[in-house]
């Protein structure tokens, strides 16, 4: 409708200024539209989610026309809006003098995006006063890893001891000591008939 406006107040009045203002201001926008794509997909191939959700709105009316890029920037918008949920919650959660609950937060945060800033400064501001309790859990993740299920379930009940709430170090209860009666079940010859 519009290009057939256009044509038609060109034909009437092909010198008129307005229609001028009009294509520069088109040409901008197509312009600026395909300068936002351009970053985007630099950024977004880079994983600077957090970086395309500070600019979302300019991404989204670029990329209104592009429904592959809308659903890219519809999932930074969704991953990086749960991980601000999660630092708003544990922000509460030290506020209320719960560090090992926001440490946990901060956890399921990071599982979102791995480098993402804002959770690496959070954590690093909260390490201190987590420190030993991240320490168990660090100690049970290795020894999980190098097969060393009995320091990894020990570790894994030091971090429960000390937070006893703790959603990590219950899960990792659970997974070792099913990893450790598996094992015992096979070298003591119980799982042979399983």
């Amino acid at each position: 409708k519009a290009e057939a406006a256009l044509e038609r107040a060109t034909t009437i009045w092909p010198l008129n200024p307005a229609i001028k203002n009009f294509t520069d201001r088109m040409a901008t926008s197509a312009d600026k539209s395909a300068q936002a794509t351009v970053l985007f997909d630099e950024v977004f191939e880079r994983g600077d989610f957090r970086h395309i959700y500070d600019r979302r709105r300019e991404f989204g009316g670029a990329l209104l026309q592009d429904a592959a890029r809308s659903e890219q920037l519809g999932d930074v918008i969704e991953k990086v809006g749960k991980m601000n949920l999660f630092i708003g919650q544990a922000e509460e959660m030290i506020a209320q003098n719960k560090a090992f609950t926001a440490w946990e937060l901060l956890l399921a945060a990071e599982a979102i995006d791995p480098n993402d800033p804002v959770v690496a400064r959070a954590k690093s501001a909260l390490a201190g006063r987590v420190a030993i309790f991240v320490q168990a859990l660090d100690t049970a993740q290795r020894a999980e890893e190098n097969s060393q299920l009995a320091v990894s379930l020990n570790s894994f009940l030091a971090a429960q001891d000390i937070y006893p709430a703790s959603q990590q170090a219950r899960l990792g209860i659970e997974r070792v000591s099913k990893q450790l009666l598996a094992s015992l079940a096979v070298s003591t010859g119980d799982g042979a008939g399983m």
